[in-house]
């Protein structure tokens, strides 16, 4: 499910309560059928998808990425410290996926957010291999960061 949950940066924390379940139940599990309808569209247009989405696994919540190989495989991965508000809502996620794999298309290394600020995230990708980079952002909720975009 792509959605960033500016929830916990608008309301109060005791107010987060209902969003908060909200999203947990709308959260994917991997494997799940979802997931295996990307893969099978990526398999089909012989195509190296990368997405992210809040996944479920438990009781908790994690920022994940999820890179679909043009043959239909996944590689799943955490943010591994989720930062800011982002720690009401997000569990934390370990190094496990914070390598560079073998696609169609070359290796390719994914980070979240601020884990780009983290240099030996960044080593590590580069240390194993990474050819194309993945990067997930969430946007802004304050708008374009540049006035002259602003209109």
């Amino acid at each position: 499910m792509p959605y960033y949950p500016y929830f916990s940066f608008v309301q109060p924390p005791f107010a987060l309560a209902k969003e908060h379940q909200r999203l947990l139940e709308q959260s994917l599990t991997v494997p799940c059928a979802e997931t295996h309808a990307i893969a099978e569209a990526a398999k089909d247009a012989q195509m190296v998808v990368s997405v992210g989405a809040n996944e479920r696994d438990g009781g908790s919540i994690y920022n994940t990425q999820l890179l679909f190989d043009a043959d239909g495989t996944i590689q799943r991965r955490r943010k591994i410290t989720p930062t800011y508000h982002e720690r009401m809502v997000w569990g934390q996620g370990d190094g496990a996926g914070l390598r560079a794999v073998d696609s169609a298309v070359g290796r390719i290394g994914q980070l979240a957010c601020w884990e780009h600020y983290l240099p030996l995230a960044r080593y590590a990708l580069i240390a194993d291999g990474e050819q194309i980079h993945s990067a997930m952002y969430p946007g802004s909720i304050f708008g374009p960061s540049s006035p002259s975009k602003r209109k």
